[in-house]
């Protein structure tokens, strides 16, 4: 009995003391994922705040008007997505050289939703029990 109490307590420590390591591994992983997150929410019309992009003005030209503003004209902005890892989180990025102006513009375009954040979890959380399995197997 005591060894089982242990080595449950060995094995706590363990997920204690590797845990944020391997979510940030598995984040690494996952960065083209999350920025593929961001623009699905814009094409949903979706800011990361959860509030909805304005919608183009009625004799808008652009291309994907009319309905709300999805800031993809050329695709660079959305191209431009990356995810930038530390420690145990994340940051979306922008890496066009209109990410400022158009975050000045519209806000929160930049970072997940909690719709995506759920998503997220849903496919990182299984990665995430696999790898520290496989850490305390060794």
């Amino acid at each position: 009995m005591i060894a089982e109490l242990k080595r449950v307590s060995d094995n706590l420590k363990f997920i204690r003391d590797n845990l944020n390591k391997v979510i940030q591994d598995v984040l690494i992983g996952e960065r083209e994922y999350i920025a593929e997150l961001n623009r699905k929410q814009l094409w949903k019309g979706k800011k990361s705040d959860g509030t909805d992009m304005p919608s183009y003005v009625p004799n808008s030209k652009a291309p994907n008007a009319p309905g709300k503003i999805v800031l993809f004209d050329t695709g660079a902005f959305h191209a431009g997505f990356d995810a930038l890892i530390e420690d145990d989180q994340f940051e979306v990025i922008g890496t066009d050289t209109k990410t400022s102006f158009l975050t000045k513009k519209y806000g929160h375009i930049l970072d997940l939703n909690e719709e995506s954040l759920q998503e997220l979890r849903r496919r990182i959380k299984p990665k995430i029990e696999k790898r520290l399995f496989e850490l305390a197997s060794k």
